[in-house]
């Protein structure tokens, strides 16, 4: 691709954005739902995509939050115990994003979380001991934390106002001609939640990810792009055969 320098003509930028929106073009030709999802506008590609972004903020319930806060807590001790404390806040990036994303998804996996990284510091957390003084009270205070995640967990109730701003948009889309939605998460946690809560809802969802085969994608396509009538219709022919 051409780079626009400095100073450049105006013919010359004209060129670079033609071959920029056409380097875009090309490589989204390749994505399984190309034709089906609007790009979201970018200030290097200018008026090329058509979609702009909102954010919708949808703060926790006090359940969620202090669920949401013992996790963070915990494994912030923990992982300053295993590492130091000089790269914890970049190593919790992950774990507040899933968290933050979908609390209640994130709830089922909780035990396993907290049991492996009571594992890891049984077997590797002398290395950075200098850190802090590892001490009974400290052990006692991360058992603790592991033992109100797991009864907070148990307790989490089926309110989640995240979700029920989220209906409430698909609802408005759904009176709309063109009724369509596709909902984007890096955490297959939080794509499953949804889709129960969306079906038990009585809205027509699927799932795909990486375990979803081309196949199985192509003919979510093809059904995803017929109107509701014809969508339900096939549906129900894809059931008799199974």
């Amino acid at each position: 691709m051409t780079k626009h320098r400095i100073g450049g003509t105006k013919d010359e930028y004209c060129l670079y954005h033609q071959q920029n929106e056409y380097i875009y073009v090309s490589t989204e030709c390749l994505h399984s739902f190309h034709g089906i999802i609007n790009r979201t506008r970018h200030r290097d590609i200018e008026d090329f995509c058509i979609r702009r972004t909102q954010t919708v903020k949808v703060p926790f319930h006090s359940m969620q939050q202090a669920l949401y806060d013992a996790l963070i807590e915990f494994e912030t001790a923990a992982l300053t115990r295993l590492h130091g404390s000089r790269s914890v806040r970049f190593m919790m990036c992950t774990i507040m994003r899933q968290a933050s994303s979908c609390i209640h998804g994130l709830a089922p996996f909780m035990d396993d979380i907290v049991a492996k990284r009571l594992s890891q510091i049984q077997e590797d957390g002398e290395l950075y001991e200098y850190d802090f003084e590892m001490n009974e009270e400290f052990e006692n205070s991360l058992f603790e934390l592991a033992d109100e995640i797991a009864d907070l967990s148990k307790k989490l109730t089926g309110e989640d106002p995240k979700f029920e701003k989220l209906l409430q948009i698909i609802q408005v889309k759904q009176k709309e001609d063109n009724n369509r939605v596709i909902i984007f998460s890096s955490f297959r946690h939080t794509l499953r939640y949804l889709k129960e809560k969306l079906a038990s809802r009585g809205i027509r969802v699927e799932q795909v990810d990486g375990n979803v085969a081309d196949e199985v994608r192509f003919e979510m396509r093809q059904r995803f792009l017929l109107d509701r009538e014809r969508a339900s219709i096939s549906e129900g022919k894809a059931i008799s055969r199974a």
